[in-house]
């Protein structure tokens, strides 16, 4: 899985990506006012990878992150940041099928770009409790 996104905003926090899989996988592309978070659980451990830096200037910004079995990257404006996904023990499949349920319905295919469904965005454990307000280019 892989996502580019050219975004330009002057809010403070917000998520760009989120979605999470039948199996309780879930991937969570969020930021803050100092840096922009990939946050991925594959059955293991949580894995997180910050790059630090403002987006919030309402410049266009590049953000991409990509997924490739247990891999994970994120790239902010040409930075890149990689590392390996933590796997629970038993729980060696890489794959992601997509929940499609009430929760994830407003989504697009299970997949919420420009936020994240309301409980999701209440949890304050991952930090931010806002959807995105701003402008994806291509």
């Amino acid at each position: 899985m892989a996502v580019t996104l050219t975004i330009s905003t002057v809010s403070q926090s917000g998520v760009l990506v989120y979605t999470r899989s039948t199996d309780g996988k879930q991937i969570l592309l969020k930021f803050d006012k100092e840096k922009v978070t990939l946050f991925i659980t594959m059955g293991g451990s949580p894995f997180t990878l910050e790059m630090e830096g403002s987006i919030t200037d309402g410049a266009p910004h590049q953000i991409a992150f990509e997924r490739t079995s247990y891999n994970g990257e994120l790239r902010v404006d040409g930075k890149r940041k990689n590392g390996v996904i933590p796997r629970a023990p038993g729980r060696g499949s890489p794959r992601f099928a997509l929940e499609s349920n009430d929760d994830l319905d407003s989504c697009s295919n299970g997949i919420c770009i420009g936020g994240a469904p309301a409980s999701v965005l209440q949890d304050e454990s991952l930090g931010f409790n806002l959807d995105f307000v701003g402008c994806f280019s291509d």
